[in-house]
């Protein structure tokens, strides 16, 4: 759970750092009277409050794609709270286009792409590459019909049992298949993606690559999706520290794997805390 102090230093954090000045939207449970005025609020709708779509994928993410209170005709970028904003969110929204109408995380080797988009052409949307959530770059114009779409194949499906409705990951991936692009990693990343690997070797041999260090230099968002990487445990793990995620990927907090982002995620960590 996050607090209010917590949406307040994020989106704090987003402000101070964008170019163009954002419309900040959360989507909450209740209305909580200690977030920011300029923090609009939006209720869950109540056909997203049924109680699975909490749990496990948390598909009731994929209510915020269909609030009244995101501007109309433009591009968003929707952030999970355990996020990380080093940048300007605004070079991620400028990825975005009626055309390009969504980029999204990757969440394994596999990218979305041409193939992938033909893919799922050919499959009637039987294949389709599944990405992450955490952040997701995407245009108004597409947004209302997926959160209705969703409530539609779930009525009709009975349940959760078929793979794109099982998570707001797995239904956007679907639904969006042959329009979807993969986030580029010089904008955002996942902390275990980016960081770690099972192979302990290849964390530090990464980070001296030319190409790591001038790619890392302009991350916007470093998402922090794992019980091993929530800011409180950063904030408290020595230099050096050997963090271990529950796939068994293995990362030092140190300088030799983060570089300069070590100290520049440890000082947005303390602003937020």
């Amino acid at each position: 759970m996050y607090d209010a102090k917590s949406v307040n230093s994020l989106a704090a954090s987003v402000l101070k750092k964008a170019s163009v000045k954002p419309s900040i939207v959360l989507m909450t449970d209740r209305i909580r009277p200690d977030v920011a005025p300029y923090i609009h609020q939006e209720l869950i709708p109540e056909s997203f409050r049924n109680p699975r779509f909490f749990g496990g994928g948390y598909p009731v993410k994929l209510a915020a794609f269909g609030l009244s209170k995101i501007p109309q005709d433009t591009p968003c970028v929707f952030l999970d709270l355990d996020s990380v904003v080093l940048g300007d969110l605004t070079a991620i929204a400028r990825l975005v286009s009626p055309e390009k109408p969504c980029f999204m995380l990757n969440s394994g080797t596999t990218r979305f792409n041409a193939l992938s988009r033909a893919l799922h052409r050919l499959t009637a949307g039987r294949r389709f590459v599944c990405g992450n959530s955490s952040v997701i770059a995407f245009h108004t114009s597409i947004a209302p019909s997926i959160p209705d779409a969703f409530l539609q194949h779930h009525t009709a499906a009975g349940d959760v049992s078929k793979k794109y409705l099982q998570s707001d990951d797995q239904f956007i991936s679907w639904y969006l298949g042959d329009k979807i692009r993969s986030m580029p990693d010089r904008c955002a990343v996942m902390f275990r993606r980016e960081f770690l690997s099972r192979f302990l070797w290849w964390t530090t041999f990464k980070a001296r690559l030319p190409t790591t260090k001038s790619r890392r230099q302009e991350i916007t968002v470093v998402t922090l999706n794992g019980e091993e990487f929530k800011p409180e445990r950063l904030l408290s793990y020595p230099d050096g520290h050997l963090i271990v995620e529950r796939k068994g990927r293995r990362g030092a907090w140190n300088t030799e794997t983060f570089g300069d982002l070590k100290h520049r995620i440890l000082q947005e960590l303390k602003a937020l805390s």
